[in-house]
């Protein structure tokens, strides 16, 4: 299923959300059910989630195990090659299209739970580090992250200033989206459930993510890290969109 969602706040246009429904929507007509946001690396687009990370095939199997959620699969750059890191940054505002668009529109058009508790954020590689940025940023709207991948840095090949432009504050915006300079700092209120997981061949990303789990291991926050063998690639991000799925 496609929902075209405007950029009504964001200005960031009207792009199409793919939706993934499990048949309890339609079998029970009265039912609501929790969302997943699926945030897709750089490069990337939102069909890979389905294409490649067999993401309706997983969320088939959790509403056959009797866990039945919603999926969305939102368009977070402009064009495959575009490294948005899901932030607000000149000519282009991620962040509010995901929080201030994609968000209450999913929640008008189809029947889900809007509440923090059933919602989740989780992404692959770049998207992995959108999922924490955003959720340990949004905490009012979202209980749980699954990382897959990401780093806990913005890794953008201009720079911060290349990512979010010549201003005098760029230095206090950059460490507000860098939850590797933030992240100890939060308070244990409201409590978040973060999923980390990375092959073990993915060394880059297993240092942010080892590093990230020893900080976000401590009262407020259930914090897993999940390793399992591969790289940085779908051979992992398939069971581990699975596994994570699983446990929140």
């Amino acid at each position: 299923m496609a929902v075209p969602v405007a950029g009504t706040y964001s200005g960031f246009g009207t792009h199409t959300a793919l939706v993934y429904l499990p048949p309890q929507y339609f079998t029970e007509p009265t039912r609501r059910f929790p969302v997943v946001y699926l945030l897709h690396g750089s490069p990337g687009v939102p069909v890979d989630w389905y294409r490649a990370n067999e993401a309706a095939q997983i969320g088939a199997g959790l509403a056959a195990a009797g866990r039945p959620m919603i999926l969305i699969a939102p368009q977070m750059s402009h064009d495959w090659l575009d490294d948005s890191e899901c932030v607000d940054r000149p000519g282009e505002h991620i962040e509010t299209y995901l929080i201030s668009d994609v968000i209450p529109t999913i929640d008008n058009r189809l029947r889900t739970i809007d509440n923090r508790d059933d919602r989740t954020f989780a992404g692959m590689s770049a998207g992995g580090f959108c999922a924490l940025n955003l959720g340990l940023r949004h905490r009012d709207l979202v209980g749980t992250i699954i990382d897959m991948s990401g780093f806990s840095q913005p890794t953008h090949s201009g720079g911060m200033a290349g990512l979010f432009g010549h201003r005098p504050d760029l230095a206090q915006v950059a460490t507000a989206n860098n939850p590797a300079q933030y992240a100890s700092s939060l308070p244990a209120n409201p409590p978040m459930r973060v999923w980390l997981d990375c092959g073990r061949s993915d060394h880059a990303a297993l240092t942010d993510l080892r590093a990230m789990a020893n900080v976000l291991r401590r009262p407020g926050y259930s914090t897993v890290l999940h390793l399992r063998p591969g790289g940085h690639d779908y051979g992992v991000w398939v069971p581990a969109l699975r596994d994570g799925l699983t446990w929140a």
